[in-house]
């Protein structure tokens, strides 16, 4: 069974991306200019076909967008894979290093 209200939602929603320039119109006031250009620029890396894509199809789109905005470690910074407790974990330090760590 379908949620009538999720689908008219849904329906507002896209009906309120304009395509001709990738915006989202009428929220001008709600969202800012920089996080508008962030939502076009997300969605300009995915083509309105992927539904139909694979999941690695998908993936490639996203691997892109990732891609795109990352920015590199910053300089003197390493970081090091390592398993505490059974648990993955990822530490990164700055050189010099610094007087405390802290781990969530």
């Amino acid at each position: 069974m379908t949620d009538k209200s999720t689908d008219k939602t849904a329906d507002k929603t896209a009906q309120k991306m304009d395509p001709q320039h990738d915006r989202l119109e009428g929220l001008d006031n709600t969202i800012d200019q920089d996080t508008q250009d962030f939502i076009a620029l997300s969605g300009s890396f995915y083509q309105d076909t992927r539904a139909d894509f694979s999941i690695h199809d998908q993936r490639q789109q996203y691997a892109a967008l990732c891609q795109h905005f990352n920015a590199g470690r910053p300089q003197g910074v390493t970081a090091e894979d390592q398993m505490i407790e059974g648990v993955p974990v990822r530490a990164y330090t700055k050189n010099p290093k610094p007087l405390g760590q802290v781990i969530y």
